[in-house]
This record gives C-alpha cells, structure tokens and sequence, in this order.
C-alpha cells in the first residue's frame, strides 16, 4: 500500500465530518469499568451537577511528543457537558448537588514521552552519540521525579487527585469518576467508594463532546480494556526506573496475573455498558467462530464479541463490535487470529497445532465473565 499523493486541501482538516468521526471514536472506545446502583447514564432529573477536577478544563491530548497534534479547537469535558445538559448547573464540588464528575488522570508531564532535543540543546554536543544517550537517560529520570514526562513512578493517581475523589465521594452518592490517562492506573484506594468509573483515555479533539455523550447515556461507552488493571503493583514485573538494562520473559499482564493466582481490579477485555448482553459460542470452523448475540436489556445497544482459545492461560483470538435494539437477537462470525494456538518449529522454521485441540469460548465482557461460554 502506498500513501495517497494527493494532498487535501487545508479546510478540510478537521472539518465537520472529522470532528464527527473523531467524537465517535472518542465514545466508542471509552471503557465504563463500575456502574453501581444504576449511577450512569445520568437521569433525567438532574437539575445541578457538582463538577470537580482540573482536567475537566483542560484540553488533554495526551503525549507532547511524536504523536503530538494541533488541533484548530478541543472541546473540554466541561464545555462539553454545559453543551449537553443546558437546563442544568454545573457547580462547585462543595455545592449540593443531585449528582457529581470528577476529572482526573494524566497528562503529558505525568506520563509523556516529551523531552525534545531542544530542551537539551544547551548541551552543546550531539545527542545521538553514546555519551549523549547516556546523557539524556539521566536527565530524563531526573526530570520524571520533578512530573516532567518520562516513566510514571506510581501506577496509581497522585495523592491530590485520591483525596478529592474521597472528598467528592463524602458529600455526593452519585459521583462519577472521569479517568483521563493512556494506561492503567490503580484504583484501589478509592474504586469501591464510587459508584461509577470511566476510563476516557486521551479523547481527542471532540473529547469533551464525548464525555457528555456517554455521561448523558445519548451514547454508551464502546471499549473494551487492552490490557490488565491490577490490585497491587506488586503483581506486575518489578520495574526500576533508574536500571540501565533489565530482562523480563513471558509472564506480564494477565498472563502473569491468571500464572499466579492473582485476580485482576479489572481483567483483560473487561467493559461494561448501558443494556445487558448474552452469547454462547455455536461453533469454530477452521479460522471463523459462530456465536449466538442477544441483547437482553432495556435499550438498543452494543458490545464486542470476545472469542478466547483456552490453553495454559487464555488468548484472545478474535473480536467483533455487535450493535443490536433491546430483546434482538442475531448469529455472527468472527474471524480468528490462531496463532496463539500454534508453535513454530525452529528447525523447519514452520508453525504447527500445539498438542491437543484448543478449547474456545466467547465471552461478552472478559475471558473472566462468569457467562462466558
């Protein structure tokens, strides 16, 4: 595939259709990790929503390094909910409140790859060199215990953002935790004191637009976790941010996790969303899964079929997004990924079935759902 060398004309960059794809994107990969007592979507009734946080007025898009954008405009997370919800008052944390948002998580000076070469430039010689790598790896630990990007040293939010949410928690049942952040974060200090948890990653351009979407439930929260949250750090790889080598092997995440015995805050592949879903896995036919989809809940919906082939730990091997109205009900295939399932000869230098036939199942939110089957 080659790149297209027609160049588009400037007005057409984050032009309306743009905007519309990039908020869609945005929801659709949101991932609702807690909803206890029904707290999301907000109802109709609120009149005054208590909204805390200094990223809920921050137009948070992530990394300042290569992946850096400049988007003409960004939709903060409370413009976003005053477009949304225009009858209703937004207010202080300390206000009474029928329910209350707290924005918090990341940016790029907790958890950025943003040191640039020309905040080194007064180093005088090249930083491509050895002496010069060397250089940079120090200043950039240094930087990283000053919050100024590089490797996180915790994995949970900082001690201001857990005291606000225990402070918002205190005074407001209904409290909503918006987590803003490009990877997991522990939860354990405070997940169960809440009774809703979004994670939001980076959300883009129309992130605040987003956000309310999935908040008022005009939209439902799409994602599925891409990697493991545990409870504890401890269950991870050590990781020494000042070594200047290190090995690890095979077992991180939830592989080492399910290895271990340790269950996970939130497992592999977990989501949540505002309708309920069954399936059971009907058959698999070489590199193609069937599976029976049902929305059981009250309102239109989707969810993403996970499709696991179960061997000494589980591998996702196949997924595919579903979207169907309350009580419908449809058969689908999902196209698999086997080579989880193989071995590769290293003399023949081919891939082969490993010994025995794996089990499958297919699951509606992880590998770890009781209803997966």
């Amino acid at each position: 595939m080659s790149r297209d060398p027609v160049e588009p004309a400037r007005a057409v960059v984050a032009c309306a259709g743009h905007r519309e794809l990039a908020r869609r994107a945005a929801v659709q990969g949101m991932v609702l990790l807690r909803n206890e007592q029904a707290a999301l979507p907000l109802p109709a009734t609120v009149t005054r929503l208590a909204l805390a946080g200094a990223l809920a007025d921050a137009p948070n898009l992530g990394d300042h390094g290569s992946s850096r954008v400049y988007p003409p405009a960004t939709c903060t997370i409370r413009a976003g909910l005053r477009s949304a919800l225009p009858g209703v008052s937004l207010v202080g944390p300390a206000e009474p409140a029928d329910a209350a948002v707290v924005v918090v998580g990341m940016s790029h000076n907790d958890e950025g790859e943003r040191i640039m070469n020309e905040d080194l430039s007064f180093l005088g010689f090249p930083l491509n060199t050895r002496p010069g790598r060397w250089l940079v790896g120090r200043l950039m630990r240094v930087l990283t215990r000053f919050g100024r990007g590089g490797d996180r040293v915790r994995l949970t939010l900082s001690p201001r953002d857990e005291e606000l949410i225990a402070t918002v928690a205190a005074a407001h049942p209904r409290t909503i935790v918006v987590l803003i952040g490009g990877s997991a974060i522990l939860m354990e200090a405070w997940r169960t004191k809440v009774p809703a948890i979004l994670m939001a990653w980076y959300p883009g351009m129309e992130g605040g637009r987003a956000v309310a979407d999935v908040l008022t439930g005009a939209e439902e929260p799409g994602g599925r976790l891409p990697f493991a949250i545990p409870t504890s750090a401890g269950h991870l790889p050590f990781f020494d941010a000042a070594a200047d080598r290190i090995e690890y092997d095979a077992w991180w995440g939830q592989r080492k996790l399910d290895r271990d015995g340790h269950p996970a805050a939130y497992p592999f592949g977990f989501g949540l969303g505002y309708t309920t879903f069954d399936m059971s896995l009907v058959s698999v036919h070489g590199a193609v899964a069937t599976v029976d989809v049902a929305n059981t809940g009250g309102r239109p919906g989707s969810t993403v079929v996970q499709v696991y082939a179960v061997g000494e730990v589980p591998q996702l091997v196949g997924f595919r997004r579903v979207a169907l109205d309350a009580g419908a009900a449809t058969t689908v295939d999902v196209d698999l990924d086997l080579t989880p399932t193989l071995f590769r000869d290293p003399g023949t230098r081919t891939w082969h079935p490993r010994p025995g036939s794996p089990r499958f199942v297919a699951a509606p939110h992880s590998m770890r759902d009781p209803s997966s089957r």
